[in-house]
């Protein structure tokens, strides 16, 4: 729980904190430098004090005249009451309230607006792009990113299936835990899939993720028909005969085991904004394989 409220924290001065906005400081690092501290804390009380030592260490807030309360008639609103849910000291929850009401104005050094679109761009993201299996530091913190980019600045926020105040806490243990390369990435997939939006998935350095959807891909092309997997066509013609597929062949289950079952199994590494989009992906990947072979059962006539 304590790690939750440390990636709510670093997330909210990170956007709001008006020396780390202007970027005086390299927020990440900065996360690394205070954690060995904040992991070895006796309880509350010390938490506490360490995080306001912690926000003591940027300096003191200028009064901002120009932050404004959000307007009452705004569909969507800054979203803060986890610091009045956090059990937090009352000096820690003062602290966090007058960052908010001193906030950064103008210019930020992590987040813009796209041109004439107005979408949010992140800023300046260290990509550390030489660690595929990075250590748990960097795996925490990817999971702090992501959560807070969400949490800020995310429009349809507020459609996400059971909301995304719980998502911190729920993916703590997948990130902190994951075992070796595949569990990270398949950690960080079904992350990005709770929010259900198609656009979001992994785009580069998915190698382990690859690797495990199969080297060797099936000389026939399918989708999803009325909930059946069927053929549609042959990267190949000429391969027809030596594969034994027709079009419009449905195929039911791949080496024993149903296509509803597989499913069932990898859904949840497939980021979709609904179900037809992500079995058009999942079907993408179906009959690849690391064998060289695999066997299929299908009906003929049935599609």
């Amino acid at each position: 729980a304590d790690l939750v409220l440390l990636g709510k924290v670093w997330g909210f001065l990170k956007y709001h904190h008006p020396e780390i906005g202007k970027g005086n400081y390299n927020w990440d690092f900065e996360l690394f430098r205070m954690l060995p501290t904040y992991l070895k804390r006796e309880d509350a009380t010390e938490r506490d004090q360490i995080l306001l030592d912690w926000i003591a260490k940027y300096g003191p807030l200028a009064d901002c005249e120009s932050c404004a309360a959000t307007p009452k008639d705004a569909f969507l609103k800054p979203d803060l009451n986890w610091i009045d849910k956090s059990r937090f000291s009352d000096a820690l929850q003062k602290q966090l309230h007058l960052i908010q009401q001193n906030r950064l104005q103008g210019t930020h050094f992590y987040i813009g607006m796209a041109p004439y679109v107005g979408n949010p761009t992140f800023k300046h993201e260290a990509p550390y792009a030489n660690m595929p299996y990075p250590d748990a530091g960097f795996r925490l913190l990817a999971l702090y990113r992501y959560w807070n980019m969400i949490h800020y600045f995310f429009p349809y926020k507020h459609l996400i299936d059971g909301g995304w105040n719980d998502k911190l806490d729920t993916y703590i243990r997948p990130f902190i835990d994951a075992k070796d390369e595949l569990a990270y990435e398949q950690a960080a997939l079904q992350l990005i899939g709770d929010i259900q939006d198609t656009h979001a998935n992994i785009w580069g350095g998915a190698d382990a993720i690859n690797d495990w959807k199969g080297q060797y891909y099936p000389p026939v092309h399918v989708r999803f028909i009325e909930d059946q997997l069927v053929v549609t066509d042959y990267y190949n013609p000429e391969l027809k005969e030596s594969v034994g597929l027709e079009m419009g062949d449905a195929i039911t289950a791949i080496n024993g085991k149903s296509i509803a079952d597989i499913i069932s199994e990898i859904r949840s590494y497939y980021p979709a904004s609904n179900e037809p989009n992500r079995l058009r992906e999942i079907s993408a990947d179906l009959l690849r394989s690391n064998e060289e072979e695999i066997q299929i059962q299908f009906d003929r006539n049935k599609a």
